[in-house]
């Protein structure tokens, strides 16, 4: 009988302890995730205030390769340029959202220009390099 009880005493604190360290993994998973993410928004964030500072090199930094041949400094600046011209200077940013889609995250922030707004679309992806970029008026 004593064995029966050690033994069942054994395998109960097995499994707690192992449940335990799932439960952490778990959470450390997520953390990680959070912190990922974060990182992303401030990466996008940055990104447009290069933008509005003029400082287009700079920015093409942050896009991959594909979309660093769509969008060379040279356009970065006559897109700021029109935006601009039309809605007057840029007054800030300001983060609206952030989605999933597959492995990279799409943030969306909100440019307030004097005149009115642009909506701008980031995709970061896994190699932390931007690798979609589109914007419209609000």
């Amino acid at each position: 009988m004593v064995k029966n009880v050690l033994w069942f005493l054994t395998i109960a604190t097995a499994f707690f302890l192992l449940s335990g360290c799932a439960d952490g993994e778990d959470k450390e998973e997520e953390f990680q995730e959070s912190a990922e993410e974060k990182a992303n928004v401030i990466f996008a964030e940055e990104f447009i205030m290069f933008i509005s500072e003029d400082r287009y090199e700079r920015a093409t930094e942050y896009l991959d390769e594909s979309v660093k041949e769509e969008y060379p400094a040279s356009e970065l600046e006559n897109i700021w340029s029109s935006f601009e011209e039309r809605l007057g200077s840029f007054v800030n940013q300001n983060y609206e959202s952030m989605e999933k889609d597959n492995d990279q995250d799409v943030i969306t922030i909100i440019g307030e220009f004097e005149d009115g707004e642009i909506k701008f679309q980031i995709a970061v992806n896994q190699n932390e390099k931007i690798s979609q970029f589109t914007y419209e008026n609000e």
